[in-house]
């Protein structure tokens, strides 16, 4: 099994990132990702929550824990929230009718809210897990 200082160095090499991009990317100094990277000190939560926003791809689950695949299966949105024809139909009305950048504001919005679901979901496993 690999730490989790491992875990997260394989996580900047597969994503075929320098320390300094990946560093930036997560909002760190590359002194510190190196010292987590070379196992000097142990990650903290802010690099953590860095990873889990900026690579939505990563499993949290094993980025935590080492279980289970880094990448994340995808879920089919069919099975997340099943809604009527009608109302998707609404709803991208709306979102046509506004501009590029409120668009944007709004898709920033719904990808943070997911993200923070997600975290409130491994948090409330992980709470489970130590008692």
């Amino acid at each position: 099994m690999t730490t989790l200082n491992e875990r997260i160095l394989a996580i900047r090499k597969h994503k075929l990132l320098k320390q300094n991009e990946f560093a930036e990317l997560i909002g760190v100094s590359r002194s510190t990702l190196s010292e987590v990277e070379s196992g000097k000190t142990k990650p903290s939560a802010d690099i953590l929550v860095g990873m889990a926003n900026k690579f939505e791809d990563i499993n949290t689950d094993w980025l935590l824990t080492g279980e289970g695949e880094m990448y994340r299966a995808e879920i089919e949105d069919a099975q997340l929230n099943p809604i009527s024809e009608q109302r998707a139909q609404a709803i991208v009305g709306l979102y046509e009718a506004l501009s590029e950048a409120q668009q944007k504001e709004i898709l920033a919005v719904i990808e943070e809210k997911k993200r923070m679901n997600q975290l409130e979901e491994r948090l409330d496993q992980l709470q489970k897990k130590i008692g």
